[in-house]
């Protein structure tokens, strides 16, 4: 049996979702069940302390299939694109809720649906090369990004931003991404595989109970009013008040010493 669209395997604490499905890692039916399945099963591990997603390819992923779309443009089968649509969304959506911080490698083009998939990580590394580029392309095609393409991009740049690149279909590469805030490190091209695994142990390393607490309050908290955000955050600092990260954490300082922190993932 050939090997599925998507690999999963664990490194220590970092669980390695990996795309590896020829010739673009195109994000086709098979593609979003694969990645599906391959959350879930990181995403119960309890030794998973962090996600690193990466490509097998020269690229990261060129988007949608656009053979599926067109089967459903030739057959109005709206009812078919719309259950497709909802799945990619929560899929995506998962990997934005998971409470372990999630690292993308971006070493190629990451185009469509394969920039949607890595806007919804919460840590973003690209090769630094002129020759790759990010973004949403679709108003070209007279479509428009709509796994929360439209949504994580404004809320990152900000509406008029977000709107100047999308109504054009404006791609960009790594260095103007970075300048944006859409990518969070810059590396050169032959070092990303090593730094991005790096990063990620690096994160695995950490209080994860605290890490899961700041994500849910950026994730759930920047949708709410200051008030709302506000009582996240307190129930948050409660919560964690009697964690042993934060107790380790806290020990660890006054003793002068590095930190020995659990393995607990806490919720988000």
């Amino acid at each position: 049996m050939p090997p599925g669209p998507v690999t999963v395997e664990r490194r220590g604490g970092v669980g390695i979702l990996t795309l590896a499905s020829p010739p673009a890692n195109a994000l086709d039916l098979l593609m979003v069940e694969a990645l599906a399945a391959a959350i879930e099963t990181l995403g119960a591990d309890p030794d998973v302390r962090v996600l690193l997603v990466r490509s097998a390819l020269r690229l990261f992923a060129a988007g949608a299939d656009l053979a599926t779309v067109e089967g459903f443009m030739a057959a109005d089968d709206r009812e078919s694109f719309a259950a497709y649509l909802r799945q990619v969304n929560a899929t995506f959506d998962r990997f934005e809720a998971l409470p372990q911080p999630v690292v993308v490698a971006l070493g190629g083009h990451a185009l469509g649906g394969g920039f949607e998939l890595a806007l919804a990580c919460d840590l973003r590394l690209a090769a630094d090369s002129p020759g790759i580029k990010l973004g949403l392309p679709e108003a070209r095609l007279g479509l428009l990004p709509a796994a929360g393409g439209t949504q994580r991009l404004g809320r990152l740049v900000g509406r008029s931003r977000a709107f100047a690149l999308l109504v054009p279909g404006r791609t960009l590469t790594p260095r103007e991404a970075f300048d944006l805030g859409l990518v969070h490190r810059l590396v050169p091209a032959d070092e990303l595989g090593a730094e991005s695994l790096a990063e990620a142990e690096r994160l695995a390393d950490g209080p994860a109970e605290a890490y899961a607490a700041i994500k849910r309050c950026l994730v759930r908290g920047l949708d709410r009013n200051l008030a709302g955000g506000q009582a996240l955050e307190f129930e948050a600092a409660m919560r964690l008040l009697r964690s042993p990260d934060a107790r380790e954490g806290v020990a660890a300082f006054r003793e002068r010493r590095a930190p020995r922190f659990g393995r607990g993932a806490g919720d988000a």
